[in-house]
């Protein structure tokens, strides 16, 4: 079972674990930034990065409620923590070293908060995730 999973489970000791389930990359769906802080800015401007289970990949960026870019990514699972990924246009993959937490929702839930153990910090931003300021966040 996956360090995620295992955090998930952890986390709702009143449900059992699932029995006999496929497993699914723990990376696999929709992170977006900025759902930790609870303001609805994300509405108006953030990015997203969506995993799919077939080894690609979107990056959306959104400004002023409407989107300025879409980019096709490809990733591959090097081991329990680690990706290479590589945007189309890219020749050379980037090893991405990352870290799950889960974390309390601004009213209500939990968030599972993804960042990158590479990334430099910058006035910008303490955490990142890949090439983007601030860490991604999924729902659940």
């Amino acid at each position: 079972m996956s360090l995620l999973k295992k955090l998930f489970f952890f986390f709702n000791l009143d449900k059992p674990a699932p029995q006999n389930e496929v497993e699914t990359d723990e990376l696999v769906g929709l992170w977006e930034n900025d759902l930790d802080d609870g303001s609805g800015l994300h509405a108006i401007w953030g990015w997203s990065f969506r995993f799919e289970e077939n080894g690609l990949g979107t990056y959306c960026h959104w400004s002023g409620q409407k989107l300025d870019s879409e980019i096709t990514f490809c990733w591959i699972r090097v081991n329990e923590n680690s990706i290479k990924a590589k945007y189309e246009e890219d020749e050379t993959w980037t090893i991405i070293k990352y870290s799950l937490q889960i974390i309390d929702a601004p009213y209500s839930g939990k968030l599972i908060k993804l960042t990158d153990n590479n990334y430099v910090s910058t006035d910008l931003g303490k955490e990142g995730f890949w090439d983007c300021f601030g860490a991604v966040f999924m729902r659940r």
